[in-house]
């Protein structure tokens, strides 16, 4: 008998491009009796201890920012550099600003009520109400306790009045998105619901489950959820007079950062962060790095050569 070894690299979930649609690193299986997400933990929303953000910008801007930061590969970090796109880049972004916003730690007053508009046309069909931020004490992560809100023209026609209130009083920040990350977000949207579903059921009747299709739709102005959970465990929408009309036609959801798979991708570093691999140092104007394996930085000559015996071990360039 003969054996046959194949060694294939895992598949990258960072590949999101809007010409492979049907691709969804982020998908949610059905099966006979519920609809389960695939890639991450379900939460209970009412168990997790809310983040107290009132006045606290400052206090929360040492630790949090750092949390929601650490999301970026060195990967990630080298395409913002060059000015490219990436499709998970762009999303964890515009997460990162949610978060942000949300808590205070940037801009001038905290934002709760987010459009993401298309770039191209600059409509908007998404608009996204976080509630609170929690903690994720399992995973030591911070949550955005949200509700989803389609601006369908069918819908439309029913919440104008409310909707203009909104948009008058309601401090909406707009978000504007390329089409890979606008069609991103509708396939992510059912994660975000299933994840943090646990007063409801899908009925018989639900739309996934007559179509078979998971998101409904990537269309601008449409739908991509299907209607079980609109206007369910939305107390938190209720709380607030500006969306409490709006309550009946939104859905729950919960979403936190897309964290760096460790074993894929390797965390990227602000560069502000980075110090002298001898004295920890910033560097005067910049620090310099080994010229061979560009993995040690130093601020100084003097630095390097002190280091140079140990380092010259582990570079592997030179060694080579």
């Amino acid at each position: 008998m003969h054996m046959l070894k194949v060694v294939v690299p895992t598949f990258s979930a960072l590949k999101l491009d809007i010409e492979d649609r049907a691709f969804n690193p982020f998908a949610v299986m059905p099966n006979d009796l519920s609809i389960n997400p695939w890639s991450v933990h379900r939460v209970n929303l009412s168990r997790l201890p809310i983040l107290d953000t009132a006045g606290r910008g400052q206090v929360l801007y040492k630790w949090l920012n750092p949390h929601i930061s650490s999301t970026f590969s060195q990967r990630e970090v080298s395409i913002r550099k060059t000015g490219g796109r990436d499709t998970l880049l762009l999303i964890k972004d515009t997460i990162h600003s949610i978060f942000a916003r949300s808590s205070g730690i940037q801009g001038d007053s905290i934002r709760r009520v987010y459009a993401l508009r298309d770039k191209a046309t600059m409509e908007c069909d998404t608009i996204l109400f976080i509630n609170k931020l929690r903690f994720d004490l399992p995973t030591h992560a911070i949550i955005c306790d949200g509700f989803f809100l389609p601006l369908t023209p069918g819908l439309m026609d029913n919440i104008r009045g409310a909707f203009g209130k909104l948009v008058k009083d309601g401090n909406i920040f707009n978000m504007t998105m390329f089409e890979e990350e606008r069609v991103a977000w509708k396939q992510i949207l059912p994660m975000m619901v299933e994840r943090c579903r646990s007063t409801w059921q899908h009925t018989a009747n639900c739309e996934y489950k007559s179509t078979g299709r998971i998101p409904q739709t990537n269309v601008l102005h449409e739908d991509p959820l299907c209607s079980c959970g609109r206007g369910k465990d939305v107390e938190g929408m209720v709380e607030v007079s500006l969306w409490k009309s709006l309550a009946p036609h939104v859905t729950r959801i919960a979403f936190s950062p897309l964290f760096v798979v460790s074993y894929l991708e390797s965390v990227g570093r602000d560069p502000a962060s980075r110090r002298c691999f001898v004295c920890r140092g910033t560097g005067k104007p910049d620090l310099k790095e080994c010229s061979a394996c560009r993995k040690v930085r130093y601020c100084s000559r003097d630095c390097q050569k002190k280091n140079w015996d140990a380092h010259r071990v582990r570079c592997k360039p030179y060694k080579h």
